[in-house]
C-alpha cells in the first residue's frame, strides 16, 4: 500500500450488524433481532465442531443428547446457543438460515455437509429456551418453560397437568363456586405465610412455582384438614418424555430441544448450599439428572438437553462449600457430554466482527514479518498461514498482543458495560480508534495498530473493581512520574502496558522486548523506550528486572504492596554504606564473620570443612 496517509476508517470498520452481546431468550423470541443475529453470526472451528456433534445426535439411535457447553466470557456461548435453537427450529431451506449455511460451507465443507444433511427432511423441534437464575428451583422452572413453548406453538393442549397448575385450578374452582373453604384458605395464607391470594396465584403460574407451592400446601392443609394430592402428576422428566412422544405422533415436530443458558447459577446454588440443605440439594440435582437421563434414552421421541456454564462441573465441584453439594454436582456432571469453548478461538470471533473495505490491508513487510513471528509464540498450535490470515491481517488494526490479551482480560475483569465485544463496537474502543487514526505513524514504514495501553484505558474501571491493588499501584506510579520535568507520554504508555500485563499474568510477561511490541514501536525506537524505562526506574514508578533475570529478558513490574525491587534495594544499601564510611578491614579484625560449617557433609564423610565468611565493601 503506497499511500499510508489515509484514515483507517477507509480500510476497515466494525461490522454495523455486529451485536456486542446476545441476550437469551429475548433475542431469540424477537423475530427481527433473531434474523439479524443469524445473518451476522461468526462461526469458528470450535462452534462448527460443536454443531456437527449435535447434528450427529439427530440420528434416532444416538444416546448423546445431554450436553454441557462451557466457556468463559467472550467465547461466544450465547451466540452459539441462539444458532443451535434456530438450527433445531428452522428447516434447512428457510431463507433466514442461508447466510449461516453459506458461512459453514466456506469454512469447513465436510462438517457443513454433516450439519446440513442431518437436519434436512426433518420436522422442526419444539424449542424450550430458558435462562437460569440464582433463586428459581429447577423442576417448576423447567415445566413452566415447556408450557410456554407449547403455547407459543399453538400446542398447549399437549401440556400435561402439573401440581402447580392443579393448585391454581383448585383456587379457581373455590372462587367459581364461592366455596366456604376459600376464606379459611385466604386467612391461613395471610396469617401463616404472609402472602396474598393474588400473589400466590401469580407465582404458581410462573417459573418460580416451586417456591410458592409449599405455601399453598400448608395453607391447604390448614383450611381443609387434608394434604393436597401431589402424586397424580408426572415428574418433569416424565412430562417431557410424554410431550415429546405426543409431538411426534401428531406429526408436527421431531421432538424437543431444551436449552438452559446461565446454568452456572444453578450449579453455584448447589455448590454454596450448606449441609442443612442436603435434602433440597439432592432433590434439585435429581431433577436435572433425571431430565438428562431421559434425553439420553429418548430414541425416536427425541429430547435434547443442552446447558451452558462459565465453568465445568469439576470447577464448580471444587468450589463447593459442602460435601453434599460437591457430590450432587459430580453426579449431574456424569450425565452430560462436555464441550469447552476455548479462549484461543476468540481470534476468529474478533476477525469476524471486523469488516475490511476493498483491498486486503497490507502492512509494511518488515512490520508484518515481525508481527507474524511474535504471534507464532502466542498461538503455538496454529500454522503460520492461519496466524497471518486470521490474526495479523484478519484482526487489523488490533495488534496481535491485543487480540491475544483481549479474551483473557475479558475473563478476568469483564462487567456488563465493559466486555470484549463491547470494546470492539464502542467509540472508546476499536471503533473509536479506527475513526481517530490514520494508517501512518510518526515512524516511517511502520503503520498504526491499537495497542495494549488502549486496552488498559478501556477496562481501567473494571480492573479497579476486580484488581484494585493493580490500579492503586498504577496511580501511585503516575504520581511519582509527575516529578519528572520532561515529556512523559511514552513512559505513561509503558505503565499502562505493564499494568495490563499484571492483570492477565502469566499470559504476558512485560519484558523490554515485549513492551516494544506492545506499544507498536519499531526497532529504531528502542532508545526511546530505554529512556522511558530509565525514567520510570529512577523515580521508582516501575521496578526493573532483577539481576538474575537480566535487563533484556527480565520482566518489569509495578511497585505493588509487598514487592521489593532487588536493584533498588542494592542501590539503597550502597548509598547507606557510603554514608556510614564503614572500615571493612577494621570490622573484619574486630568482629570476624562466622564461618559456615558443612555439617551434613562432614558428618557423612568424617571430614571438617567450612565456608570462610568475610565482609566485603559495596563501594568500588
Amino acid at each position: 500500500m503506497s499511500n499510508t496517509n489515509i484514515p483507517l476508517s477507509d480500510l476497515v470498520i466494525v461490522d454495523a450488524g455486529f451485536k456486542p452481546a446476545v441476550h437469551l431468550p429475548d433475542d431469540f423470541d424477537a423475530d427481527e433481532q433473531n434474523t439479524q443475529l443469524i445473518r451476522t453470526y461468526i462461526p469458528t472451528s470450535q462452534s462448527i465442531s460443536f454443531l456437527a456433534e449435535v447434528a450427529r445426535s439427530l440420528n434416532p439411535v444416538s444416546n448423546e443428547r445431554a450436553r454441557m457447553l462451557s466457556g468463559t466470557f467472550g467465547t461466544g456461548k450465547s451466540d452459539l446457543l441462539l444458532m443451535l435453537c434456530n438450527y433445531f427450529l428452522r428447516s434447512v431451506d428457510d431463507p433466514i438460515m442461508q447466510p449461516f449455511y453459506d458461512k459453514l460451507k466456506r469454512i469447513n465443507e465436510a462438517q457443513y455437509t454433516t450439519i446440513y444433511q442431518q437436519r434436512a427432511n426433518k420436522k422442526p423441534f419444539l424449542v424450550v429456551l430458558l435462562q437460569a437464575n440464582a433463586v428459581t428451583p429447577f423442576p417448576g422452572f423447567i415445566l413452566h418453560g415447556l408450557e410456554q413453548a407449547l403455547k407459543r406453538a399453538g400446542l398447549d393442549d399437549l401440556m400435561l397437568p402439573t401440581r402447580y397448575a392443579a393448585a391454581g385450578q383448585k383456587i379457581e374452582e373455590w372462587q367459581r363456586e364461592g366455596h366456604s373453604v376459600l376464606q379459611n384458605f385466604i386467612a391461613a395464607l395471610r396469617d401463616n405465610e404472609a402472602k396474598e391470594l393474588s400473589t400466590l396465584v401469580k407465582e404458581l403460574g410462573s417459573p418460580a412455582a416451586d417456591l410458592a407451592f409449599p405455601s399453598f400446601q400448608r395453607a391447604f392443609r390448614t383450611a381443609t384438614g387434608t394434604a393436597f394430592d401431589i402424586y397424580s402428576y408426572d415428574r418433569p422428566e416424565q412430562t417431557y418424555k410424554r410431550v415429546a412422544q405426543a409431538l411426534r405422533e401428531r406429526g408436527s415436530h421431531s421432538g424437543i430441544l431444551v436449552v438452559c443458558d446461565e446454568f452456572t447459577e444453578i450449579l453455584r446454588r448447589l455448590a454454596r448450599a450448606s449441609e442443612q440443605q442436603a435434602s433440597e440439594v439432592e432433590s434439585e440435582a435429581l431433577g436435572v439428572q433425571d431430565l438428562a437421563n431421559t434425553s439420553i434414552s429418548s430414541s425416536q421421541n427425541q429430547l435434547h438437553f443442552v446447558i451452558s456454564s462459565l465453568e465445568s462441573f469439576a470447577g464448580h465441584s471444587i468450589e463447593s462449600t459442602s460435601e453434599t453439594g460437591s457430590k450432587a454436582i459430580e453426579k449431574i456432571g456424569g450425565r452430560f457430554k462436555p464441550f469447552e469453548l476455548e479462549l484461543q478461538e476468540s481470534a476468529e470471533l474478533i476477525r469476524g466482527a471486523i469488516q475490511r473495505l476493498g483491498e486486503t490491508v497490507v502492512l509494511p513487510n518488515r512490520q508484518r514479518d515481525e508481527l507474524v513471528e511474535l504471534a507464532r509464540t502466542l498461538w503455538r498450535q496454529q500454522g503460520k498461514q492461519w496466524i497471518t490470515d486470521m490474526v495479523v491481517d484478519g484482526c487489523f488494526p488490533l495488534h496481535p498482543l491485543v487480540t491475544y490479551a483481549l479474551p483473557i482480560l475479558n475473563s478476568r475483569v469483564a462487567q456488563n458495560n465493559r466486555t470484549m465485544f463491547l470494546f470492539l463496537k464502542d467509540k472508546d474502543g476499536l471503533s473509536g480508534f479506527i475513526a481517530q487514526h490514520l494508517l501512518a505513524t510518526s515512524y516511517s514504514d511502520w503503520n498504526s495498530l491499537l495497542t495494549l495501553d488502549w486496552l488498559f484505558d478501556y477496562f481501567e474501571k473494571s480492573i479497579q473493581v476486580r484488581r484494585s491493588d493493580i490500579t492503586d499501584a498504577y496511580n501511585h506510579s503516575l504520581q511519582l512520574l509527575d516529578r519528572a520535568n520532561v515529556d512523559t507520554t511514552l513512559a505513561r504508555r509503558v505503565l499502562k502496558a505493564v499494568a495490563l500485563c499484571e492483570v492477565i499474568e502469566p499470559a504476558l510477561s512485560p519484558t523490554r522486548v515485549l513492551l516494544r511490541h506492545a506499544l507498536n514501536l519499531p526497532p529504531s525506537a528502542d532508545a526511546e523506550l530505554m529512556t522511558a524505562l530509565s525514567m520510570l526506574e529512577q523515580v521508582e514508578a516501575l521496578y526493573p528486572p532483577s539481576d538474575a533475570e537480566g535487563e533484556a529478558t527480565g520482566a518489569y513490574s509495578l511497585p505493588m504492596s509487598g514487592r521489593v525491587s532487588s536493584v533498588n534495594l542494592r542501590q539503597r544499601v550502597i548509598r547507606k554504606a557510603r554514608d556510614l564510611h564503614t572500615n571493612v578491614g577494621r570490622l573484619q579484625e574486630l568482629h570476624p564473620a562466622d564461618s559456615i560449617k558443612a555439617e551434613e557433609y562432614n558428618r557423612r564423610r568424617g571430614s571438617y570443612r567450612e565456608l570462610k565468611a568475610i565482609y566485603i565493601s559495596l563501594i568500588a
